[in-house]
């Protein structure tokens, strides 16, 4: 490991002028040097024989430049040894030691210190940017990397590993990314965020998120101390003020303030929603809770939820689900029919005919019943009919009798014939 401290090494570097006798007591060589170059503190652009428009302000700064182009250097120390192009360096021993590394930005007292150290050829450690105390102090041959903050990135390519890996990182905030070694394509945005990161593509948004992470590979956090306490595991999403703060396991996916925040171990869990999840506080594994509050129950897995603390009350909730039903409008009164697929689970649907049947039978009933009223009109015409004939029956009966007793009456009376001999 090449992780010295700044101090040591610009003692080091001080010691070695001493040597050189390069600690002169001449007069600082100040002004226009020619060829766009300005210098201004002793021993300034020192031993520029060639190049152009480079400007030195500070003791030793591009001290030893001899023919680059465009750099500038302002503090004491600032890109003393180097003789690349296009660099920039504003504070003490900022971007010391690059040697010939190009278009590098270094702004804070030893940003950049180490860059370019090793002398890699072609040079790797090109494209960084650097601004804050200590930001990207130990990096050696990582290239276009970002630190912005005090000790951003700090241990970035500290081990000097050949060829370098340590690429495309961005750092923005205290100590974000500060342990990143060999790891590339990370982006840390807030105090400490991928703290101790060694890892490769992990995303973090807010102090604290992914801030033990050390080799768990491409996790995203965004919020608080989201994914705060992961390690190891990798491919979870947490979006929202520590959601999965508590987690190690891998592959889950947190939406929401406190999503999943007491989860510990479980892994492939979904939770949506403001304290989603929150029930669960140690291995619950493949569950899925959706919805506000919906926080699932300590030890289940495999369980899915969705909105069900909604009040249960006839009326006072409904679920719209689209996609079920399409390219068909079913005729009245024929309705559709929800289905579940016993295998895939997928769900469709069926048309239900009992509208059909039940309009059919009420028809049905309804001709009975007007078959029932015209057949009692009918009974009824008939009966009061029959009421009539009675009556006429009856009033004949009664004038046959009266014919019947007069015939009686005017009946000549019998007579008694006597035959005589």
């Amino acid at each position: 490991m090449k992780n010295r401290s700044s101090l040591k090494i610009f003692t080091t570097i001080l010691s070695v002028f001493a040597c050189f006798g390069l600690f002169s007591t001449a007069q600082a060589q100040e002004g226009d040097l020619g060829g766009g170059n300005t210098n201004e503190g002793f021993h300034a652009l020192l031993n520029l024989s060639g190049g152009g428009f480079n400007t030195g302000l500070g003791w030793y700064s591009l001290g030893f430049l001899s023919d680059g182009f465009f750099n500038t250097a302002v503090g004491a120390g600032s890109l003393d040894i180097n003789n690349g192009n296009s660099n920039t360096a504003a504070g003490t021993a900022a971007l010391l030691l690059n040697i010939v590394a190009d278009r590098n930005t270094a702004v804070g007292t030893d940003a950049l210190l180490n860059n370019d150290f090793t002398s890699t050829a072609p040079a790797t450690a090109t494209d960084n940017t650097a601004v804050g105390f200590w930001a990207l102090l130990n990096n050696h041959d990582g290239g276009r990397n970002t630190a912005v903050g005090s000790n951003a990135l700090f241990l970035n390519d500290a081990a000097g590993t050949s060829p370098a890996t340590a690429f495309d990182n961005t750092a923005v905030g205290f100590a974000a990314l500060f342990a990143n070694v060999d790891g590339e394509s990370n982006t840390a945005v807030g105090m400490f965020a991928l703290l101790s990161n060694n890892s490769d593509e992990q995303t973090a948004v807010g102090a604290g998120a992914l801030q033990t992470n050390t080799t768990g590979a491409e996790n995203t956090a965004v919020g608080y101390n989201a994914l705060l306490a992961n390690d190891t595991a990798g491919f979870s999403v947490a979006v929202g003020y520590e959601a999965l703060s508590t987690a190690t396991g891998g592959q889950n996916t947190a939406v929401g303030d406190h999503a999943l925040d007491g989860l510990t171990t479980g892994s492939l869990n979904t939770a949506i929603g403001d304290l989603a999840g929150n029930g669960y506080t140690g291995g619950e594994s493949a569950n899925v809770c959706i919805g506000a509050f919906v926080f699932g129950v300590a030890g289940e897995s495999n369980t899915v939820r969705i909105a069900n603390n909604l009040p249960t009350a006839a009326g006072a909730s409904a679920c719209f689900i689209g996609g079920i039903i399409s390219k068909f409008t079913p005729l009245a009164p024929a309705n559709p029919l929800v289905t579940i697929d016993p295998v895939t689970q997928q769900l469709g649907w069926t048309m239900d005919f009992s509208a059909n049947k039940v309009a059919e039978q009420e028809k049905k009933i309804e001709e009975q019943q007007a078959s029932i009223a015209e057949l009692k009109s009918t009974v009824a015409q008939q009966q009061k009919g029959m009421e009539v004939l009675t009556a006429q029956l009856r009033e004949q009966a009664s004038q046959i009798q009266k014919v019947s007793a007069q015939l009686e009456v005017s009946k000549p009376a019998p007579q008694v014939v006597v035959n005589k001999p």
